[in-house]
């Protein structure tokens, strides 16, 4: 809470915050203790007198009942899904755990064909679309395209932790950076046919296993 609330009086009222708790989901070796309902709800509550526009991934993918539970508890809304591996997972985060933003990876659910299904559904629900993008540059790429084809995406998350994760080694298949954070917080895909990219073989090459 101090860091979010350090943040909100840097940057002021009129720019939205979006706030991950990354307990959606488990990296191997993690052992933190996952957030349970009350732990999600408590941190809703407090999160909502910042004006943070969404809580992301504070409770596992399966647990749709702790969702709706969590939904019914806040004013703020909820996000999640960035792991499924099917439509039938985002659907269930929607109907079942009522979600407000369902936020699945085209590199992981069905492609871009597969996502904007995904997406198709949260517009009939009235809820809201934003792929997951911490993949790789390719990725990237590939769920900007998405975001720019459907008309439920508020928001595109555009991978940026230095300096561990930089444009340099998010994109380092594609010969450099290839996405640019405009001065208004816009950004735009590449130009060309296609996704607008193209791969860079020879450094793939360097990684090829006799």
């Amino acid at each position: 809470m101090a860091v979010v609330e350090a943040v909100r009086a840097a940057v002021g009222a009129d720019v939205e915050l979006l706030v991950d708790a990354n307990h959606g989901w488990r990296m191997a070796g993690d052992r933190r203790r996952p957030w349970d309902v009350a732990d999600a709800i408590a941190c809703a509550r407090a999160l909502e007198p910042l004006g943070v526009y969404w809580l992301e991934e504070p409770l596992p993918t399966a647990d749709l009942e702790g969702y709706a539970r969590l939904r019914a508890g806040t004013s703020l809304r909820i996000a999640a899904g960035e792991m499924v591996r099917g439509p039938h997972e985002a659907r269930d985060l929607v109907l079942r755990g009522a979600v407000d933003v369902i936020q699945p990876d085209a590199v992981l659910a069905g492609g871009l064909g597969g996502a904007r299904r995904i997406a198709a559904l949260a517009g009939l629900c009235g809820r809201m679309f934003s792929p997951h993008t911490w993949s790789d540059g390719l990725g990237l790429i590939a769920n900007l395209h998405l975001a720019l084809a459907v008309s439920t995406c508020p928001f595109v998350e555009v991978p940026f932790d230095p300096p561990g994760w930089g444009p340099e080694r998010r994109d380092w298949l594609l010969g450099g950076p290839v996405v640019e954070i405009a001065a208004d917080g816009t950004v735009a895909p590449p130009p060309g046919p296609g996704l607008g990219v193209v791969p860079d073989l020879e450094a793939l090459e360097a990684y090829r296993l006799a």
